[in-house]
């Protein structure tokens, strides 16, 4: 017999039913049978779509352990719960337990960078970081409050010593998380090309 209370989710060693994105876990737990010569199995399905993981566990004990799992991202639309599924069997019953876990989207994180100045036009580079693995996002420039097509670079024209060229970056994942960042372009020094870019946060 196996229960939802036999099975321990832990991170780094600290129980919990609640993670991140990009979070590894380990599963493990104790069951009960009156059969002291069955060989048992546990099979354990994480709820994900990754394939289940059956192993065996050593003859006479009633404890498991050694499951681990990487939540590539956070389940699509506003039930953030996964169902993991832990399979007991003797090789001629089985029974399980399924017990529910958490996983919350994180927003990306970015940053901008000047990737190639020329006499006419600076071109940017936009960089995210996501612990979803799986996230997909949609990227936004805006270039003095106006909106501009752009992919992760963007070429702009050279700012002038007149002022600063005022630059947003957005990167929303695919659940809603967006990261942002603001940057100012300023020329520092005409005759060597120098753009200085400062940058505000990288995340929301």
């Amino acid at each position: 017999v196996i229960r939802p209370s036999d099975i321990a989710i832990t991170v780094d060693g600290v129980l919990t039913n609640t993670i991140e994105e990009g979070t590894r876990i380990n599963l493990s737990g104790v069951f009960s049978d009156t059969g002291s010569s069955d060989i048992h199995s546990v099979t354990v399905d994480f709820g994900d779509g990754s394939t289940p993981v059956t192993r065996p566990v050593e003859f006479g004990d009633r404890a498991f352990s050694g499951f681990s799992h990487q939540y590539r991202d956070d389940r699509q639309g506003t039930n953030d719960q996964y169902l993991i599924r832990v399979i007991l069997s003797d090789g001629e019953a089985s029974t399980s337990a399924i017990i529910p876990i958490a996983v919350l989207n994180v927003a990306p994180m970015v940053s901008v960078a000047a990737d190639r100045i020329t006499k006419d036009t600076v071109r940017l580079a936009a960089t995210i970081e996501d612990v979803g693995i799986d996230d997909t996002h949609t990227i936004e420039w805006f270039v003095n409050g106006v909106q501009v097509a752009g992919s992760r670079l963007l070429s702009i024209p050279r700012p002038t010593t007149a002022g600063p060229i005022n630059v947003l970056f957005r990167a929303i994942d695919d659940d809603g998380g967006i990261g942002e960042v603001t940057a100012n372009l300023l020329v520092l020094n005409e005759q060597n090309n120098t753009v200085n870019v400062t940058q505000g946060p990288g995340g929301q």
